[in-house]
């Protein structure tokens, strides 16, 4: 009989001290104990490895990784060769589980029969606290265009409306911690971070590759995450142009297209991702305080990233029915219509803190 437990959750680490004793103590107090926790300091100039090793000494089923700083999906991919669970979760570390968070998922694998298994989710940050339902209701599936559903889900940011049957996808799923994962799902197809995408969908493209190879899919209805909006994080301080990480980003979903046969459905979800990643970067560049360009050089630059080849015919292709969100319907109208004028004012709007 095999002494692995049952869930081996892997948690990097880089400069989250100050959140790293409340995550930690998440996952001490699971009602669920059979786990190992791996936690991979991955370089990091602070005392998150010190507070991982003072776990790690008073509670065996902690593991501390200590190595040179190589990036968010180099640190993921050396604790999933170090876990030894019959599951895997992955926890970002400024962030905290649910007391029951492993007991609810687990039971909703049913002893081992589920390859993946989906949970809701608590977003919060110092002034709000927002649950969020990932799907309109339960399920557990061994349907192939189910798991296509959830895949689909994975190109979305926030609101979705992914329809397969009576099972509404509801939110984007691209995050690695949305999920519990059959470790052997993992190892027996080879599946890793990719480190090129320095932090920047690594996410959606691994958990792509993961339910590309996964013969099950389940979503237990309940919160089991805490999701903390940290203001400085990689994917919201200003630095730079991101197109050229953009661009790496297609890439690498086109390559998934391509290998696994995904068909037109799925281009026309890269085209939403690429209409996402648009809307983004009007916040974290275009009108972000910190661009010291002025506005007239930055709407130039704006209209010449719209009508580029990467993105001039994606925007008539998003099916805007996916978007869940009003919204964004108006706004994907706009560049399908050319309004570019028209969108810049709305977003400029938008970002100013208008309704």
């Amino acid at each position: 009989m095999s002494n692995s437990p049952k869930i081996s959750i892997v948690a990097p680490m880089y400069n989250v001290a100050p959140y790293l004793r409340e995550c930690l103590d998440s996952v001490c107090g699971q009602t669920l104990a059979d786990f190992e926790a791996i936690l991979v300091d991955d370089g990091s100039p602070d005392d998150s490895g010190v507070i991982a090793d003072e776990y790690a000494a008073k509670d065996s089923r902690f593991k501390v990784i200590h190595k040179q700083n190589g990036g968010v999906s180099a640190a993921r991919n050396d604790g999933l060769a170090a876990a030894t669970g019959e599951y895997v979760f992955l926890l970002d570390s400024d962030d905290y589980l649910a007391a029951d968070a492993l007991e609810k998922l687990y039971a909703k694998a049913g002893n081992g029969q589920i390859d993946v298994v989906l949970g809701d989710y608590v977003a919060f940050s110092d002034t709000s606290q927002t649950v969020y339902r990932v799907a309109n209701k339960p399920f557990e599936s061994t349907d192939r265009k189910m798991l296509d559903a959830v895949q689909l889900a994975v190109f979305n940011m926030g609101p979705a409306d992914i329809a397969y049957g009576e099972i509404h996808m509801l939110r984007g799923v691209g995050a690695a911690w949305h999920y519990l994962i059959k470790r052997g799902v993992i190892a027996d197809n080879g599946i890793t971070f990719e480190p090129t995408l320095k932090g920047l969908f690594d996410d959606g493209c691994f958990t792509l590759h993961v339910l590309e190879a996964a013969k099950s899919v389940a979503y237990a209805q309940t919160p089991t995450y805490y999701y903390r909006h940290v203001a400085g994080s990689i994917t919201r301080r200003f630095g730079g142009a991101p197109f050229g990480k953009y661009e790496a980003v297609y890439g690498a979903i086109e390559s998934f297209i391509d290998e696994c046969n995904k068909g037109e459905v799925f281009n026309r979800a890269l085209c939403l991702r690429k209409f996402i990643y648009l809307n983004k970067s009007m916040e974290t560049y275009f009108f972000n305080p910190q661009n010291p360009a002025s506005e007239d050089k930055r709407y130039r630059e704006f209209i010449s990233l719209a009508k580029s080849p990467v993105y001039a015919d994606a925007f008539s292709q998003v099916d805007a029915s996916a978007l869940g969100c009003k919204k964004s319907s108006l706004l994907l109208w706009a560049l399908k219509h050319k309004g570019y004028r028209l969108y810049w004012l709305a977003k400029k709007h938008v970002v100013a803190g208008g309704k």
